[in-house]
């Protein structure tokens, strides 16, 4: 029995009549404005306080997510997360090469900045499988037809809930005048702020960092077990030598079959 596609025109199942159509039309477009809106306090300060430097990092940011295809707003909201990750893993390996970041804070902020590349990199795949699946359903013509009816009921029911809402009550006129007197304002106890976790410090991961950064000299720490006397650069601490000198990632284990990595920094060899 072929497949009727459902007219869209009509309201979803138990739209209320008062209901202003117009309203689901506007959701989609409301999601997209809030996503943007919520993106920007997410996203670290621009490089300077120049309005033009926060306009681009703006635009950058729309341009990622534009450039991942969402075709709604859940997909755009996995774009989202993984621009604001992408840009929270940058800016922690920004801070921990500030001159002014102490060891044990480049530490953190090395080890937070791998937590939010795996953030970030969760984020692109599910918005990949996503995309694979809806583009699936997009093959079926009777599949899709079903989808896209079903996301017009939902948003029919919620733009119906969102209507029905109670509204506040009018503030009644001042005796004599007419004229609606202003509520006081009511005082409102402030929460105390949370307290912030920090991020333990991931010597493996740490120590992969530093020799995707420097890889001569993590060679020469991992070739002598130890940080040359001669060493002519800043030590590093004493938990990333040992994790450089003795794990056995294969990234760290690539450094062994470098023979010449001692040879390759500006360190002298007697």
């Amino acid at each position: 029995m072929p497949f009727d596609a459902p007219n869209h025109s009509t309201p979803a199942p138990g739209l209320d009549p008062g209901v202003d159509p117009g309203v689901a039309c506007q959701l989609p477009a409301d999601a997209y404005y809030h996503l943007v809106r919520t993106l920007r306090l997410t996203l670290p300060p621009p490089l300077s306080d120049s309005p033009d430097d926060l306009l681009r990092r703006d635009r950058a940011a729309i341009a990622r997510i534009a450039a991942l295809a969402p075709a709604n707003g859940a997909e755009a909201d996995l774009g989202a997360q993984f621009v604001a990750a992408s840009e929270q893993w940058k800016d922690c390996l920004r801070l921990a090469q500030l001159p002014e970041t102490t060891p044990e804070w480049a530490a953190k902020c090395r080890a937070q900045a791998v937590s939010m590349m795996r953030q970030a990199n969760s984020a692109l795949r599910l918005l990949l499988r996503m995309q694979e699946a809806r583009q699936k359903t997009e093959a079926d013509r009777a599949a899709c037809d079903r989808a896209a009816w079903t996301e017009h009921c939902a948003i029919g029911l919620m733009a119906e809930a969102l209507a029905a809402a109670p509204r506040p009550a009018a503030p009644a006129p001042c005796p004599g005048t007419g004229v609606a007197e202003p509520p006081p304002p009511a005082s409102q106890p402030q929460p105390e702020p949370a307290p912030v976790e920090e991020a333990e410090p991931d010597p493996l991961a740490d120590a992969e960092h530093y020799a995707a950064i420097y890889p001569e000299r993590a060679a020469l720490i991992r070739r002598m077990g130890r940080v040359p006397d001669y060493a002519m650069f800043d030590p590093p601490d004493d938990d990333l030598v040992e994790a450089l000198v003795t794990a056995r990632t294969p990234a760290l284990a690539a450094l062994d079959r470098a023979p010449a990595a001692a040879r390759l920094a500006n360190f002298p060899t007697a």
